[in-house]
């Protein structure tokens, strides 16, 4: 699957979008629209006054990734590791 998220304004170009590529090796191609660069800036504000911050629920180091990922696929935290 290949996700293009969000689309840079004024990125035109001259050059058609070869789809035939694209068919043959039965690609997903998913646009995911994320809002204008005025909006973005809006919510970092709009965050920033409010002093919300992400809750931790823990720190694993890289050596622990594998003890994070079955942590994650057991749902045993509600919040970012």
């Amino acid at each position: 699957m290949i996700a293009q998220i969000g689309v840079l304004s004024g990125a035109a170009t001259s050059e058609p979008l070869a789809l035939t590529p694209i068919l043959h090796k039965q690609l997903r191609v998913q646009g995911i629209y994320v809002g204008s660069r005025a909006m973005f800036e809006e919510m970092n504000a709009a965050i920033a006054k409010a002093g919300l911050r992400p809750v931790i629920d823990r720190v694993f180091s890289v050596d622990q990734m594998r003890e994070a990922f079955c942590i994650c696929s057991r749902h045993r935290t509600s919040a970012r590791l």
